[in-house]
C-alpha cells in the first residue's frame, strides 16, 4: 500500500530521482511541480510524532528521505504544544478512533462562549485538521437538528463512545447534506505580504484550484455552509492582498466590515 501511495503521488525520472507530483485524478499523465508550501506540509506531517497513528513508520522514514532539504512548515518541539498537543485532545482523538473503527455513536459535551453547556449524542462522521491553527475538527450528524455540526475538540471537554451504533445509511446521508451545501469562492491573490503561501497554508484543509493569471494567482475555495464564518475570517485576516471575484455579495459583506470598523475609529 505505502508503494502504491508513493508511486501514485510521486514522479521520479529514470535515475529514480524525486520529479514532482503527480496528478492521481487526471485523464493524462501530468507531473504538475510541486509549490513550497505542499512540500513543508507533507515533510511536516511525516516529521510530527505527536499522532503516529495518522501514518505508518516506514511512510513517514521514506517520505523525509525524499524530502532531505525542505523544512516543516511550524516548530517540531519534543514536548507537544498547541491546542493539538493538549493532552484532553489526544484522549479525543484516540476515543473518536474507536468509534470510527467500531462505528459507533459518540456523547459530547462543550461550554459554549456564553457559558452555556452544549452536549449530545452523535454520529461521527469525518475529522478535519487545520493546519493553520493547529487543531482539529470534527464532523458529526445531528439526528436531531437534522444537520451537521462541526466541533473544534480542544473546546470539548467530554467525549465518549455509546453503544448505540451508526446506521448503515448515515454515510450516505452525510453525503446527500454535504452535496445541498456546497458553496465556492474566486480570489484574486496578489505576490505581495506572502500573501500566496499564507492562503495555501490558511485554505489547506481546502478543496481548491489555483491557475496564474498575469502577475498574480486566481484561487478557488470550496467549502461547505457551515464553514462560512471560518472562511470569511481567514480572507479578512489576508487584508489588501487579496481580491474577492465572487460571489459579488462577499464583496459588500467586506465593505460593510470596513465601514463598521471605520466608524469605530472615528468615535475613539
Amino acid at each position: 500500500m505505502q508503494d502504491g501511495f508513493m508511486d501514485a503521488l510521486f514522479d521520479f525520472n529514470a535515475a529514480g530521482r524525486y520529479v514532482g507530483l503527480r496528478l492521481p485524478y487526471s485523464d493524462v499523465d501530468v507531473t504538475l511541480p510541486p509549490m513550497q508550501t505542499e512540500l513543508r506540509w507533507i515533510k511536516t506531517m511525516a516529521l510530527d510524532m505527536r499522532y503516529p497513528f495518522l501514518l505508518p513508520r516506514e511512510l513517514r522514514r521514506r517520505l523525509c528521505a525524499l524530502l532531505p532539504n525542505v523544512d516543516p512548515l511550524v516548530p517540531l518541539l519534543s514536548v507537544p504544544t498547541g491546542q493539538c498537543g493538549n493532552m484532553r485532545v489526544m484522549r479525543h482523538i484516540e476515543t473518536l478512533r474507536t468509534a470510527f473503527l467500531e462505528r459507533r455513536q459518540v456523547f459530547y459535551r462543550m461550554k459554549k462562549c456564553g457559558g452555556d453547556v452544549q452536549e449530545g449524542t452523535v454520529f461521527p462522521c469525518r475529522m478535519v485538521y487545520d493546519l493553520s491553527s493547529d487543531a482539529y475538527m470534527l464532523l458529526v450528524w445531528d439526528a436531531v437538528e437534522g444537520g451537521i455540526l462541526k466541533l473544534r475538540l480542544s473546546q470539548l471537554s467530554a467525549v465518549r463512545c455509546v453503544e448505540a451504533p451508526i446506521p448503515e445509511d448515515m454515510e450516505a446521508i452525510f453525503q446527500a447534506f454535504l452535496n445541498k451545501k456546497r458553496r465556492s469562492l474566486r480570489l484574486r491573490v496578489h505576490e505581495r505580504n506572502n500573501a500566496v503561501e499564507r492562503c495555501f497554508l490558511l485554505f489547506g484543509s481546502y478543496d481548491k484550484e489555483a491557475y496564474r493569471e498575469g502577475r498574480s494567482y486566481v484561487l478557488t475555495v470550496r467549502y461547505y455552509a457551515f464553514d462560512t464564518r471560518e472562511v470569511f475570517e481567514k480572507v479578512l485576516s489576508l487584508g489588501a492582498a487579496v481580491e474577492i471575484l465572487s460571489p459579488t455579495v462577499w464583496r459588500e459583506r467586506i465593505r460593510n466590515v470596513l465601514r463598521q470598523a471605520a466608524a469605530m475609529y472615528e468615535r475613539v
